[in-house]
């Protein structure tokens, strides 16, 4: 790819002094710009300088407009690539395995952020309140004026991981954090089981945003996690993020 058909993501957010200038929108970029980093090595930046008085990265990203996929990447420098457990790495879900395909996918936003190996995360969000209860798929917009979702998360590793208990977070618009709009303690099912699922209610006028995180709570966390944090564990993943849009008006 090349010239204005490069995509862009915004790397490590948060190590470099001006923070992609605040992530200051910049609306004939929106199209090109397609991914945030919340895993970089083995750092989960969502508690990128929240210790010392600053914002969330994804809290200041997605507040400014960008509609960014999340992802995690090793960020590697050495000839171990790949191999060491815990460092990011990001999910597509793929038409096809070339660079055309992975392109696509990353446009598309139809990723995830990870740090454990083989570990797959899906996730859709169903509006119960809206005509004909429109549906989406993570990394896509939600026609949604207001009331009740249902939510829904495939996240799967394999027999090894069959009913382990995790915790699932959705994250809405706070300061300095996201704020916990919901916390549900799963055990993770067998593929003959029903997919795991939760209902919250979402107003659009407290964010146009919604991310969905899985954390092990077996595992210390994060040592700048707040209280309200540090009692979920270790994160694993990061689904790209729902949009909230007004319906059309037929629709209200």
């Amino acid at each position: 790819m090349k010239g204005s058909d490069g995509l862009v993501s915004f790397n490590h957010p948060g190590t470099g002094r001006l923070r992609f200038a605040d992530f200051r929108y910049r609306p004939a970029m929106a199209g090109r710009v397609v991914g945030l980093e919340v895993f970089n090595k083995r750092e989960d930046y969502l508690f990128k300088d929240t210790d010392r008085g600053g914002e969330s990265p994804i809290v200041q990203c997605l507040d400014a407009g960008w509609r960014v996929g999340l992802l995690g990447v090793t960020d590697e420098h050495g000839p171990d690539w790949g191999g060491p457990e815990g460092k990011g790495r990001a999910g597509l879900y793929v038409d096809e395995c070339s660079r055309q395909g992975v392109a696509e996918a990353l446009a598309a936003r139809r990723a995830f952020a990870s740090r454990v190996k083989g570990l797959r995360v899906d996730a859709a969000l169903t509006s119960l309140a809206g005509a004909g209860r429109p549906r989406a798929r993570m990394g896509t917009a939600l026609p949604h004026a207001g009331g009740g979702v249902r939510v829904e998360i495939d996240v799967d590793r394999g027999a090894a991981w069959w009913g382990r208990p995790m915790s699932v977070q959705a994250l809405r618009p706070g300061r300095p954090l996201p704020r916990l709009a919901a916390e549900v303690e799963v055990r993770l099912p067998r593929p003959d089981e029903p997919v795991l699922a939760f209902e919250l209610d979402l107003d659009p006028a407290e964010g146009s945003w919604m991310v969905l995180r899985v954390s092990d709570p077996s595992e210390p966390p994060d040592p700048r996690a707040p209280a309200e944090y540090a009692g979920l564990g270790w994160a694993v993943a990061y689904t790209s993020p729902f949009w909230l849009d007004r319906p059309p008006a037929a629709e209200v």
